[in-house]
This record gives structure tokens, C-alpha cells and sequence, in this order.
């Protein structure tokens, strides 16, 4: 159902790998963070939503925001961007700094390419923006405290300002992201190794958006270093970030301890918060593990994730031993194919309710403490 022009909406999608969140400012006025792909359309999740519940992405979406370029939160990315014409493209500095571009550049340019997709959505993402005209063509660069988009009062539907903040990387931040980027350059007459995930994350942007005395703390993947000058302790110990502390916040990094700062708790956001996260389910390490959601529901049992980390287990518990052995003998293994995309939606009461907020989740969602 479409919101109406005066509520506010956080929707976040996740199917386990990957994850995007859109949020209504008001008045059909969108804006887009992160992109991942819905396991049922294969659309990018973002597109699939608008189409559902009557939305044009061309007129409706205004700013697209890529917190960085890890292919969890990129997938479809560039296939969004075109369906949103009049949507700005707001990224760190690092995805188009020359250096990266000609990294892209270089692995594009070889069919034997050993890299995941993420490389391309940001090859992609770079064509269709140099097809625009100016000032479109032009990524805005995500920096801390700086207003990437508003929307005046007048024009948000509900009467209240609305304006869209980053407040990372840090400079120091960037400068570890380009010692990074050399180890990924491909070598003339060498093997090529493969594009890892770096770690930790030193450039995702961060987003904090307000709607008049109502905020939104999207934490992207930013990791907390224990340096002043990087991580979460930078933008905490920042004076020059937004006032108010956020009712909503999308935990980062799928809920790991790793990005975690108890401050960020404390001082930037209000006690008992909505507070919504992915997991991520891939690998042998899945997120969040049950000592991070203990730790997550000492702030607040106002806590959703977009999908369990159950399916699969149960699936295999439940199947008899005969047909396990079976499994075996003829076809080996059951490739576990990906989970379905949940979400969970968060929205407001409208001009006479702007504090009240109702939450509902699809059937893949649950609450926090039930994820395991």
C-alpha cells in the first residue's frame, strides 16, 4: 500500500545477502540506499517495491546513496539508477577517484577476470552517469556532516523539513581505503587473485536523515576501529554532525560486534529505539550471532531482522536419515538455494501521530530474539 503524501516510511530488504532500505520523505518524495536483488523477481528489491505498490521510480525517487562497493549492498545498483532518471547519485569520494575507476577499468578489460560482481555494478554505474547531463552526470560525494539532499518544508507533504546527511568517511578513512586499492591492481604476467572484501570497513557512508525533529540513523557497514580519526569514534566524537538523537537505526554491518560503539548508543540515538538489520548468511560465520543480538536487545527490544538464520538448519534436521543417505548416493548434495527476500517496513502516524510508528514485517522477517 502506498504511503500517503504526510507519512514517513522506512522499508528495508534483505534476503540474507544483501540489503537496500528506501525511506518516503513525504509527498512521493524517495530516496534509496543500497541495492540488493529480490530472490522472487530478480529485479533490484527497490524496483521490485515501487512496482508493487504503484510508484514511479522516474519521477519519485530523488537521491540514490551506494555506502560502498562490497556486492552485498551494490547488487542491481546500476539497473536501479537507470529506471531513476531524476534521482542524484551520492557515493564516497573513492568509488569514482581515478585510482579505483582504472582498477575497474583494468579487471573489465580482461575476460578472465577472477572478481565478483560488485566491480561491474560500478563499472555499469559509471556508464550510465557519464550518459547524463550535467549536473546529473556528477556522483554527489559522500563527506562527514554534509547535506546531500532537501526538501523544504512546503514541498515534503507533512510541512516539515527534510534533508538527507553523510557523515562518513572520514579523511582518514579514505586515505586507508587507497593503501588498500593497490593490493587489488592487477600485475602484468601474474596470477590474477581474486577482489576481496577489505576489512575493516573503512569508507561506507553513513546516512542521517531528518524530517523535521524526526531522525533516521542508516549505519551502512562502517566498522569501529578503536582510532579517534576512523570508524565509529570519529563520528560520535564529531560537533559539527547533526542534532537530535534518531528514533530508527539500521544496525550496520548485519549486526556484528565489529561494528559496534557503545556511544553511538548513548548519544546518537534515543533509549529504546526501532532498531532493524540483514543478516548475512553466507559462509560459516553467519550475523549476527546470538551474543550480538544479546547485545543488541540491552538497548531496546524494539529489534527486527529482514530474514532468519533457521531455514536451512531446519530444513536439514528434518529430513530422515534414508532420504539424507539417499541424497548422497544419487545427486551428492542439495545446493541450498538463496533465502527469500524479507522486509521489514516502518511507518509513521502522519501529521497527527509523527511519533507513533508501526512496524510490519513479511513472513521471512522476525523479531531479533528469534532469528536463531
Amino acid at each position: 500500500m502506498l504511503p500517503t503524501p504526510y507519512q514517513i516510511e522506512l522499508t528495508l530488504f534483505g534476503p540474507g545477502y544483501g540489503e537496500c532500505a528506501v525511506v518516503h520523505l513525504g509527498n512521493n518524495r524517495w530516496v534509496v540506499v543500497d541495492s540488493c536483488i529480490d530472490s522472487e523477481t530478480k529485479q533490484p528489491a527497490a524496483l521490485a517495491y515501487f512496482q508493487a505498490i504503484g510508484v514511479d521510480p522516474k519521477e519519485a525517487v530523488r537521491l540514490i546513496i551506494a555506502t560502498h562497493w562490497h556486492d552485498d549492498h551494490i547488487r542491481g545498483l546500476s539497473r536501479l539508477l537507470t529506471k531513476c532518471q531524476n534521482a542524484r547519485f551520492c557515493c564516497s569520494s573513492a568509488l569514482t577517484h581515478k585510482e579505483f575507476l582504472a582498477t575497474v577499468l583494468a579487471y573489465e578489460a580482461q575476460p578472465a577476470m577472477a572478481t565478483t560482481s560488485g566491480l561491474r555494478e560500478i563499472f555499469e554505474i559509471y556508464q550510465e552517469l557519464q550518459a547524463r547531463p550535467a549536473p546529473a552526470r556528477t556522483p554527489i560525494y559522500a563527506l562527514p556532516n554534509r547535506t546531500v539532499f532537501s526538501l523544504p518544508a512546503e514541498e515534503s507533504g507533512h510541512g516539515r523539513e527534510c534533508r538527507v546527511w553523510t557523515l562518513s568517511p572520514s579523511d582518514k578513512q579514505y586515505l586507508k581505503f587507497l593503501d588498500e586499492l593497490t593490493l587489488l591492481i592487477p600485475c602484468v604476467k601474474k596470477t590474477k587473485r581474486r577482489v576481496i572484501l577489505q576489512g575493516p570497513n573503512h569508507i561506507s557512508v553513513i546516512t542521517w536523515i531528518s524530517i523535521g525533529d524526526i531522525a533516521l540513523l542508516l549505519g551502512g557497514d562502517l566498522e569501529e576501529t578503536g582510532e579517534e580519526d576512523t570508524g565509529w569514534s570519529v563520528v560520535v566524537a564529531s560537533t559539527e554532525r547533526p542534532h537530535g538523537k534518531a528514533s530508527i537505526f539500521k544496525i550496520p554491518h548485519h549486526g556484528s560486534v565489529t561494528a559496534h560503539h557503545d556511544a553511538v548508543w548513548q548519544q546518537m540515538i534515543v533509549p529504546r529505539p526501532y532498531a532493524i538489520l540483514s543478516p548475512y548468511n553466507r559462509g560459516h560465520k553467519k550475523l549476527p550471532s546470538p551474543a550480538d543480538i544479546q547485545r543488541i536487545m540491552a538497548y531496546t527490544e524494539h529489534a527486527y531482522s529482514t530474514s532468519s538464520l533457521r531455514t536451512s538448519a531446519a530444513r536439514k534436521a528434518a529430513r530422515p536419515t534414508a532420504v539424507i543417505k539417499t541424497i548422497r548416493e544419487t545427486v551428492g548434495q542439495i545446493r541450498v538455494v538463496q533465502p527469500r527476500t524479507g522486509w521489514i517496513q516502518l511507518r509513521n502516524g502522519g501529521q497527527n501521530q509523527s511519533d507513533k510508528w508501526l512496524v510490519e514485517f513479511s513472513t521471512s522477517a522476525c523479531p531479533l530474539d528469534q532469528v536463531h
